[in-house]
């Protein structure tokens, strides 16, 4: 940050945070950082970062003339706006929300940087040699980012009258692929981003998306319930027979050849990836299936419904292996993390939680639906803060990292916590 050096709201001391919402300065006086918090009800706490940790870059995109502003290190990231999608990339995960994309370290839950967008960003995903960001934004454009830093690599506008809806890339990286909501699907050479193909698949949008192992078939789910087909090698594409009654949520392709669809209807189906042939209606549940992920060591596929479940399937038995029930709110867009054998998925459409998959039993939050309450403890070495999702943080105010969290059910459990830590509380 350049120029005239900011003064603290609260007294003459130089600030050290800001919050963009409406640019308060704050000093480094953890009394004047929290007496803010709490006169806001925390609404704003996820805007308040560190002065000299942002800045602003102006990537000449004469068409859009978009600025992306990057934020670095930001330690307190409770969502404001609803998340649309998850990508991992080895250590990271990568949360598409509202108004742009984070990056967080998995280990530590920080979230490394956040590239803001000037349209809502409705899905993510990631090349896979993890080279590229890809982002679809309501605005019809696809923006392409590095995801080290966050900062875009390149912009393109495949639809003018319509929103981008799924973005992937072909599992070759030859390709990259775009739908909309008026049905459109164009597929890019990559990494030249040439247009390779555009054609209209149907009327509706399209929601979901998978690619044959292969890469020769390209599968769209839309919401009336069809599944378009885009063979790659002769770029003609067709409609397969009709079985789902309503809006096609989840399209995965499995190792072994096959095409699972899942929708709002509540079925599960099989489908032959190489033929598009349909095989079999492997369940029909009655409530709603939100979201769909494939473990790619086995049979078996994770599914949320609108019940708050998250179940298990196997896909050779056709039987439900197990079902638990997510509390207080739905999980959807759920993700499987090999590499640490836990499913990632968007809880009330605010924070990210990991879930074990062999218990269903969460293990940890990464951003939080709301900041409640924010103190000091008496030693001022950390801001404890209570969120609305039933979390209690303990936010090291030297590191910047959370040294403690608690989930409870009743303030009781919170303080016998606390003292089991030994760490006093200030009660303002």
């Amino acid at each position: 940050m350049s120029g005239e050096q900011k003064k603290c709201y609260k007294c003459e001391a130089n600030a050290v945070f800001i919050c963009k919402t409406d640019e308060l300065m704050v000093c480094e006086n953890v009394e004047h950082l929290t007496e803010h918090l709490n006169e806001t009800n925390g609404m704003i706490h996820h805007e308040m970062c560190k002065l000299g940790n942002q800045f602003t870059t102006d990537l000449g995109d004469a068409e859009n003339d978009q600025k992306m502003l990057i934020e670095v290190g930001v330690p307190i990231h409770p969502y404001t706006f609803p998340v649309s999608c998850l990508a991992i990339q080895g250590p990271s995960l990568f949360v598409a929300e509202k108004d742009g994309v984070s990056k967080f370290d998995l280990s530590t839950k920080i979230q490394l940087w956040k590239a803001f967008t000037k349209s809502t960003v409705w899905h993510i995903s990631l090349s896979p040699d993890g080279s590229m960001l890809a982002l679809a934004l309501d605005d019809g454009f696809l923006e392409i980012l590095n995801p080290t830093n966050g900062i875009r690599m390149n912009s393109l506008k495949p639809f003018t009258d319509s929103s981008a809806t799924i973005v992937s890339f072909t599992s070759n990286s030859n390709y990259l692929i775009s739908c909309s909501s008026k049905g459109y699907l164009c597929l890019f050479n990559s990494p030249s981003f040439t247009i390779f193909s555009s054609n209209s698949l149907y009327n509706s949008a399209i929601l979901s998306s998978s690619t044959s192992q292969n890469n020769r078939f390209i599968f769209c789910g839309a919401s009336t319930g069809e599944i378009g087909v885009f063979n790659v090698h002769t770029k003609q594409t067709k409609l397969t027979k009709k079985v789902h009654k309503s809006v096609v949520t989840s399209l995965v392709c499995t190792k072994s050849g096959f095409l699972v669809s899942a929708g709002i209807d509540g079925m599960i189906c099989k489908w032959n990836s190489e033929t598009a042939e349909f095989i079999q209606e492997i369940c029909c549940f009655a409530q709603r299936i939100y979201s769909m992920t494939l473990n790619p060591g086995s049979q078996e596929i994770y599914f949320t419904d609108s019940k708050l479940n998250i179940n298990t399937l196997n896909l050779e038995t056709r039987k439900t292996l197990k079902s638990a029930k997510i509390e207080r709110d739905m999980v959807s867009g759920i993700v499987f993390d090999a590499d640490r054998n836990l499913i990632y998925g968007i809880f009330g459409n605010r924070t990210v939680i990991a879930i074990q998959p062999s218990t269903f039993q969460i293990q940890g939050f990464i951003g939080n639906t709301g900041l409640l309450m924010a103190r000091t403890t008496l030693d001022k070495k950390y801001l404890v803060c209570g969120f609305s999702d039933g979390w209690v943080k303990f936010f090291n105010l030297s590191t910047s990292r959370i040294d403690h969290e608690f989930y409870y059910k009743s303030g009781s459990e919170i303080f016998n916590q606390y003292e089991e830590l030994g760490i006093s509380i200030e009660i303002i």
